[in-house]
């Protein structure tokens, strides 16, 4: 314990950079997280015969605006605080974050890394604290759409397949991942207090 509190008090910026890639890993995951509800289970879903599209609508409630707003976030937060591992901004949702190494026109080494804006981080919170009011929609309807998925788990078999290869194929459960949004409020609130 000693010795990692002197290597705290040499470089104390180390525990905030820490933070806010936490801040900016975590929020690529949600976001990717968003992306694979959409398209491995709602939009096949929407696409099918074997649920009523209302069902659908009550399952997903408002993920398509939930998503939007991660993913506007995202871009924010990579585009005006910066990632601590890199000087320029990428996406890292879509993996393909060394696209700018390879690419001779567009040097990196002219521009060292730069420490995290964690004031900008602040305020782009405090921008888009309305727009997560959406958490309180989802929420109020989640455990309805938690039963009424059950319900099609056991009655459904159209529904069973795609759930199971979803499972097999992608490692994705629908039922833990419609619960990402409920524990994401208190997440940044835990993550935002390191910074």
């Amino acid at each position: 314990p000693s010795i990692m509190f002197s290597l705290e008090m040499i470089n104390p910026k180390r525990k905030k950079v820490e933070a806010v890639q936490a801040i900016l890993d975590s929020e690529v995951a949600y976001v990717r997280s968003l992306l694979t509800i959409q398209h491995a289970f709602m939009t096949p879903l929407r696409n099918s015969s074997f649920i009523r599209q209302e069902d659908v609508d009550l399952i997903f409630n408002n993920i398509l605006a939930i998503t939007n707003i991660h993913k506007t976030l995202l871009k924010d937060i990579q585009n005006k605080v910066g990632d601590p591992r890199d000087s320029a901004p990428y996406d890292r949702t879509t993996n393909n974050s060394d696209t700018n190494s390879n690419n001779n026109t567009n040097s990196d080494d002219d521009h060292p890394p730069k420490e995290p804006d964690i004031r900008a981080l602040g305020a782009i919170f405090v921008q888009y604290a309305p727009y997560l009011k959406e958490y309180t929609l989802y929420s109020e309807k989640h455990a309805a759409a938690c039963a009424l998925l059950d319900n099609y788990k056991r009655t459904n078999q159209g529904l069973l397949a795609l759930l199971v290869d979803a499972l097999l194929t992608k490692g994705c459960d629908l039922s833990e991942l419609l619960m990402l949004p409920m524990e994401r409020i208190s997440k940044y609130v835990s993550q935002l207090s390191e910074v």
